[in-house]
């Protein structure tokens, strides 16, 4: 984000936005970097101070006389309650400004789960999370955010489809206003990888960056992106849905009609389609000794444990789908050129093999040359990426609303 050097425009969103990236930090340090006089940065310190957001942390080194203040976020000074809905998975966590887990519950579900019962389930928790804390903390938590897969209209709360569940009972379930009725807090929406590049932006990876993007790879396939400091929402709120990439227009068929998107070689879902096909077809495979004649019974987990034994077939369907998607990547820096690409996901995580080529591809496969400038990583976060994600929504849109309070 870029700050401007005069100084009646600083605002305490300024200072703050410092403070929470380089923290902890002196004065005189945010004023070398904003460009402004001590007086003024004095004055919002003061008021964050005061609004209680900020705290002094420590002192820093002395060159000679009184040792300075540095002053850092105080994690305390509001809380998000934070849900993720995904395949198998239901967790909910309360959060503070620091993204530290003050409480959090997780359910195994079932794929025949209701949108009720799973929102009944969110509110039972919240409420029996609440009852263990005391009025001036519940006073401080700001809202609640649910981050699933979509597609989602995150405006309205909407999610349309959900890769999570395979029934139709998950087509566009307004799962915010059904939330709403059950308890106190506003609720809001975002997906998986909006969710997690937000996480990185505030407390991983590329905290320090203003251009990153977080791929998501697991039963779908889709993308966060922050851009200039900024989460790229979009017009349609569908931006992301890198998932849809068309990578070969004589394809196969994608679930969403159109012909080889990306999800029909690289998602979950796919790659045990082809492996499946394949074993139907003839193909010798150390596979049929854990599955025998039920190809149902196939998972990802037996791909990625046949792959590590040195299975071919494995290989095969593994490398066809992480080069795709190295090409995916590819396409997308040339378009976009981000400081930093993250990759996360059920995929990411029990293949190191697929990042490993995916990534190689995408170095190789960009232009005018091979990249050099522009950092890979694996997500940060480990199993709250999302959730934290989704806290920080919360938070960004309440500091960002607060106009009334003269605070920020």
């Amino acid at each position: 984000m870029v700050f401007p050097n005069d100084a009646k425009k600083v605002s305490n969103k300024n200072i703050f936005e410092l403070i929470r990236r380089y923290g902890p930090i002196s004065k005189a340090d945010l004023s070398n970097m904003i460009g402004c006089s001590i007086t003024t940065v004095s004055r919002a310190v003061e008021e964050l101070l005061t609004s209680d957001i900020i705290l002094v942390n420590d002192t820093g080194d002395s060159k000679g006389g009184r040792k300075p203040m540095l002053y850092s976020i105080n994690g305390n000074a509001c809380y998000s309650f934070a849900i993720e809905i995904s395949r198998g998975l239901l967790m909910v966590t309360l959060i503070n400004l620091n993204a530290e887990i003050i409480a959090k519950k997780v359910f195994y579900i079932s794929s025949g789960i209701t949108p009720e019962e799973v929102v009944t389930k969110i509110a039972e928790t919240i409420g029996e999370i609440s009852g263990h804390l005391n009025n001036e903390l519940i006073n401080k938590i700001l809202g609640v955010c649910i981050t699933t897969t979509g597609p989602l209209d995150r405006k309205n709360g909407i999610i349309l489809k959900s890769h999570s569940f395979d029934s139709d009972r998950w087509n566009n379930v307004p799962i915010c206003e059904m939330l709403k009725r059950k308890i106190s807090f506003p609720v809001f929406l975002d997906n998986l990888a909006c969710a997690s590049i937000l996480a990185e932006h505030w407390y991983g990876a590329a905290k320090n960056l203003d251009n990153a993007v977080f791929v998501y790879t697991s039963y779908g396939i889709g993308c966060g992106i922050i851009t200039n400091g900024y989460l790229l929402e979009g017009v349609d709120d569908i931006t992301g849905a890198l998932g849809h990439m068309i990578i070969d227009i004589n394809g196969e068929k994608c679930t969403c009609g159109h012909k080889g998107c990306l999800e029909t070689f690289s998602s979950i879902p796919y790659m045990l389609k082809h492996a499946s096909e394949a074993i139907l077809n003839g193909r010798q495979t150390i596979l049929t000794q854990h599955i025998g004649q039920d190809i149902s019974c196939l998972t990802f987990d037996m791909l990625c444990e046949a792959l590590v034994e040195g299975d071919e077939l494995c290989n095969d369907v593994i490398n066809k789908a992480a080069y795709a998607y190295g090409l995916a990547l590819a396409n997308f820096i040339n378009l976009m050129r981000p400081k930093m690409v993250i990759l996360g996901g059920e995929t990411i995580d029990k293949c190191p093999c697929f990042y490993d080529i995916a990534v190689a591809t995408a170095i190789e496969s960009t232009y005018p040359e091979p990249v050099k400038d522009i950092k890979f990583d694996k997500a940060s976060l480990g199993m709250y990426e999302s959730v934290i994600g989704a806290a920080a929504k919360v938070f960004n849109l309440y500091l960002n609303e607060r106009k009334h309070e003269n605070i920020l």
